[in-house]
């Protein structure tokens, strides 16, 4: 692996393996400005191998891996050189597509590859409920003193491995642009918090969270009818959800967000039982 320090490297390589018009295969889609966070922080690293170039970022005890190739031939053959020249590193590999990706899914499976977890994406596209956005005091933008408190709940609550823990970097970010609303409890602890983008007319909620000591208080309602009102000018909302989290899919079902055929699979290089909610 050798380190990243550029956009344009990244765009080298993809130019590179389009230059070869044998075909396209990745699972890495350019967010420019997250891209570029992790460059700035040292945490890419790159190796081309045949027909592949694969991009790794650093994470916590694991790499994250891309892959750009020109076939899956390719992609299974030098993923193999890759495994073999890192034999003692940790790989988690997302897949993201509707039933063509099950393919590629399978490749990485006989390469020794496990699903750790699946995710699903549910979307909604109806108006805003009448009378369900009750104004709350407690309810507000997020400020610069909450970062470091929410990046707390996220190391102490949420999966690296199949959550997207965010950088500081990243929650100062939505912070400074009013996309993290909280619930603001007593002596400024925060109760549960919100997490959104919008691009165009999508908005995509992209962390909903409340408190395990602050559950079945109705936060949890008031934060999403929130993002409901924050999105008035959006024409769909969607979100992933963890496939086996019963629970959770049932609640949006009652928001009125709605299964679409668009998976995320989890695949990492070892024997891991994901351990989260799973009813």
């Amino acid at each position: 692996m050798r380190p990243v320090t550029t956009i344009e490297e990244i765009g080298w390589g993809l130019e590179k393996i389009k230059g070869l018009k044998k075909g396209l295969l990745t699972n890495f889609f350019l967010d420019a400005a997250r891209t570029q966070l992790w460059l700035n922080l040292g945490l890419v690293r790159s190796a081309e191998i045949g027909e592949t170039v694969f991009l790794f970022r650093r994470n916590q005890g694991f790499w994250n891996l891309f892959f750009i190739s020109t076939s899956l031939e390719s992609l299974e053959k030098d993923l193999d050189t890759l495994q073999s020249d890192n034999t003692n590193e940790v790989f988690v590999v997302d897949l993201l597509g509707k039933e063509e990706i099950l393919s590629v899914r399978d490749t990485f499976f006989r390469l020794g590859f496990k699903e750790y977890t699946a995710l699903f994406r549910m979307s909604r596209t109806a108006d805003l409920p009448a009378g369900k956005d009750v104004p709350d005091e407690r309810l507000v933008y997020a400020d610069s003193e909450d970062a470091a408190a929410i990046l707390s709940l996220f190391q102490e609550h949420f999966d690296p491995l199949c959550e997207q823990v965010p950088l500081q970097e990243e929650i100062s970010a939505w912070i400074g642009q009013k996309q993290l609303i909280v619930y603001r409890g007593d002596k400024r602890g925060i109760g549960g918090f919100l997490i959104f983008e919008q691009t165009g007319k999508t908005s995509y909620l992209r962390y909903w969270f409340v408190h395990p000591d602050h559950r079945e208080k109705g936060i949890g309602s008031k934060l999403i009818y929130r993002f409901f009102r924050e999105s008035d000018s959006s024409k769909r909302q969607l979100f992933w959800v963890i496939g086996t989290n019963r629970n959770a899919i049932k609640r949006y079902e009652h928001y009125g967000f709605e299964k679409e055929p668009f998976y995320d699979y989890i695949l990492i290089n070892f024997d891991k039982k994901y351990e989260g909610e799973n009813n």
